[in-house]
Order: structure tokens, then C-alpha cells, then sequence
């Protein structure tokens, strides 16, 4: 089975952790601040400050 490419939108994951300064920007370039339960979508790129950490747990389980 061929694996299905994700579209903008689709929820990957969900903020379970995080310390310091973490933002998340979508695809429009807007930039909003993390927090801890926020979803995760195809598109957005997490950021984080030097000194910050973030854990998201992964629609297949895995955590990054």
C-alpha cells in the first residue's frame, strides 16, 4: 500500500511539552505561540528559541 501525501491542514500531531520560547508559523507566514494541547498541521513549522525544547506527540504514536 502506497503511502497518502497529506494535505494543508491535516492535524500531524499535538504539543506535549515545551519549554521556552517555542512558535509555530503556517502556511500564510503568521506566527503564533505554542502551547501545550495545540494541534500540529501539514504546513506549519515549529520553531524554537536557542535555549527552548518542544515535544509533539505524532499521529502515528512516535514522539519528536
Amino acid at each position: 500500500m502506497l503511502p497518502v501525501p497529506s494535505l494543508a491542514g491535516d492535524i500531524i500531531g499535538e504539543v506535549i511539552g515545551l519549554s521556552g520560547d517555542v512558535t509555530v508559523r503556517d502556511d500564510k507566514a503568521q506566527r503564533y505561540a505554542a502551547t501545550v494541547g495545540m494541534a500540529v498541521e501539514t504546513g506549519q513549522m515549529v520553531q524554537t528559541a536557542d535555549d527552548a525544547q518542544v515535544e509533539i506527540l505524532l499521529a502515528d504514536g512516535a514522539v519528536f
